[in-house]
């Protein structure tokens, strides 16, 4: 210990008790318990009807819609009724096994009006200096997705479709497919998504010939915004069917021993 103007100075190296360095690099996770999807598209394309068919669901509802579907299903219409949510769900005390946030839009709406009540503000934007009240909705998102990542969990989040313009350096001004979700939430969203789906229609080749066929897609494109952390692994397109993704995922993923590298726009 050496001192500074007669006064002990501590160590700026924190101790290191009951930490151990690892000795073999941790394999990708093949437990959809541990993965967050999000999967966006057209209205009626068929989310919720994908989503109904992923393993025992429950569906956070903030949005209508559910009424076709024969599923279990808790109306959210505020950010205490999505906190009260999340804690029957961290209980345990329940048969499902996957979270579905329908929409995600909605649930960043409930948080900026609850940021607003909180400050006494009509709008985000007007809360202090520095965007403010938009950093606290973004770290109350934050603390949301953490919160849900670490429960044991399959979560899938929903969004709709919007077409938007970029700018992409040596190439201009591109036309692009992206969800509703502005873009400020909607990185803050991609930090946490394994999976990033884009739910659409495309023809394929068939024995009847060319056909129409629903589909979600996985990989990083120019006219879309999707990607993956298991790029390399999964197939660009899958059919728009929980129980034939799920296992296309859980298959592709199993027999591969060394760590993803995050590619795409979930990186």
């Amino acid at each position: 210990m050496s001192r500074q103007n007669g006064a002990p100075v501590q160590s700026p190296t924190p101790p290191t008790a009951g930490l151990m360095l690892p000795v073999a690099p941790t394999p990708p996770t093949t437990d959809l318990s541990r993965m967050t999807f999000l999967i966006y598209g057209n209205s009626k394309i068929g989310k919720s009807t994908f989503c109904s068919g992923l393993p025992s669901p429950l569906f956070l509802a903030s949005e209508p819609g559910l009424s076709g579907l024969n599923v279990h299903q808790l109306p959210i219409n505020s950010w205490a009724d999505m906190r009260r949510a999340i804690a029957l769900l961290s209980s345990g005390d329940h048969h499902f096994q996957t979270i579905v946030i329908d929409t995600i839009d909605i649930v960043w709406n409930l948080i900026t009006k609850e940021i607003c009540y909180q400050y006494n503000a009509n709008d985000i934007e007007d809360i202090g200096d520095w965007s403010k009240g938009s950093r606290r909705a973004r770290e109350l998102l934050d603390t949301l997705l953490i919160h849900l990542g670490n429960l044991p969990y399959l979560k899938a989040l929903t969004s709709h479709a919007q077409d938007a313009d970029r700018i992409e350096a040596g190439v201009g001004k591109v036309h692009q497919t992206q969800p509703t979700l502005s873009q400020s939430p909607l990185n803050t969203v991609l930090k946490h998504v394994d999976i990033m789906m884009y739910a659409h229609i495309t023809t394929v080749q068939s024995d009847k010939g060319l056909v129409q066929e629903r589909v979600v897609s996985t990989h990083s494109a120019r006219s879309y915004l999707s990607g993956s952390r298991f790029q390399t692994l999964i197939p660009d397109q899958m059919p728009l069917n929980a129980e034939k993704v799920t296992k296309i995922i859980t298959d592709a993923l199993a027999p591969q021993i060394t760590t993803p590298v995050l590619t795409g726009d979930a990186a």
